[in-house]
């Protein structure tokens, strides 16, 4: 997202990033420092589930969020549906799964660690091929 690297914005994802890495280093006990014992997938896979916060996140006391400011000045060129999912994302918040059942390449059950309810099934191969059960998901949700 090209959007993100405007000089408005850059700082902004600069800090969460910081905010996040920091939060990372807090697990003592781990590792002396967590973000080098991260293998490259997932250190990518941190920096895109970041990456996801910051867009559904509002910032400073002003409350700005970059897809709003997207969609307000380049907004128009996009489809319909489009625009519908970068709302949906804007309006979205991590998630924090626990898998508790894996039908290999086929389906994963989970349950969200954070809000609870009921087990939900969720019909993915490739997480199903890789996930074992009591591992964690974090992902964005629209809750809505």
């Amino acid at each position: 997202f090209i959007w993100a690297e405007r000089d408005e914005w850059a700082q902004r994802l600069k800090m969460l990033e910081e905010d996040h890495f920091e939060c990372l280093s807090e697990f003592d006990g781990i590792c002396d420092d967590p973000l080098e014992e991260l293998e490259d997938l997932e250190l990518e896979t941190l920096q895109d589930l970041i990456l996801e916060d910051f867009f559904s996140t509002r910032l400073g006391e002003e409350g700005v969020n970059i897809i709003d400011d997207f969609l307000k000045r380049r907004g128009w060129r996009e489809m319909p549906s489009a625009r519908r999912y970068l709302e949906a994302v804007r309006d979205s918040s991590v998630a924090l799964y626990e898998v508790v059942d894996v039908v290999p390449d086929q389906s994963v059950s989970v349950r969200d660690l954070i809000r609870g309810g009921e087990t939900v099934i969720v019909p993915d191969e490739i997480v199903s091929g890789a996930a074992e059960i009591e591992d964690c998901l974090a992902c964005p949700c629209n809750p809505g």
